[in-house]
């Protein structure tokens, strides 16, 4: 009698359905069975809150994670722009210095030269290239491929490798020597070349930076 609605549910053969209960006026769900070769009907109530509760604790809880994670990506993604802009007006700020620096050697009239020892690798200006005999397009990637291609006089080879092997070793604050090197004409072209070398924590050298001049005109004078 506190469930009118029991029948007709029963008797629309709904397994369950939502009913305001006559008793408190709460919500509730109920799930209505018949009992099988009986006139009897099983009915069992649950209020909605209770039964939603769960449910609702758990949605909100993926919400609030949804939303966390959501707001690290876009931390993430603010910073992570962020980095690139920094990365990007270092990348042009260097390439500015390295603009102006080779100006300001072109303007003194100076090859430059960057030698890293470990791999062998080396680096020419234009401008070093043309004072040793070579084309300012050459490619000289190592030092090995760089004596390979540059003929030194045949007076100055003992000098330079000494020079250098001092200045390597620590005996020398600088590296500063004068050799000829022979240029396509065939004539010698006396080069006045200075640098120093970088050296790791325990004082091994790692890498010999320097300029070169000629001054073939000084020497015949």
């Amino acid at each position: 009698r506190h469930y009118p609605s029991l029948a007709v549910t029963a008797t629309a053969g709904a397994a369950m359905t939502r009913i305001v209960s006559p008793i408190n006026g709460k919500q509730e769900f109920i799930a209505v069975a018949r009992v099988r070769d009986t006139p009897l009907v099983l009915a069992v109530t649950r209020e909605t809150s209770v039964t939603l509760g769960g449910w609702r604790d758990q949605a909100t809880r993926l919400g609030v994670r949804t939303l966390i994670v959501a707001l690290l990506g876009a931390l993430t993604i603010a910073a992570l722009l962020h980095q690139l802009r920094r990365v990007e007006a270092s990348e042009k700020a260097l390439r500015q210095s390295e603009q102006r620096y080779a100006l300001a050697m072109e303007g003194a009239n100076e090859g430059h030269w960057d030698w890293d020892i470990a791999s062998d690798r080396l680096f020419l200006s234009p401008k070093m290239k043309l004072l040793e005999g070579q084309s300012a397009e050459a490619r000289s990637t190592t030092r090995t491929a760089w004596r390979e291609h540059t003929v030194v006089h045949p007076d100055d080879v003992r000098r330079v490798d000494a020079t250098l092997s001092e200045h390597l070793e620590g005996r020398t604050a600088r590296y500063e020597c004068e050799y000829r090197v022979r240029q396509p004409n065939g004539e010698w072209c006396w080069l006045q070349v200075r640098g120093r070398c970088l050296r790791d924590a325990k004082g091994n050298p790692y890498r010999l930076v320097g300029s070169a001049i000629e001054v073939t005109a000084q020497k015949q004078a």
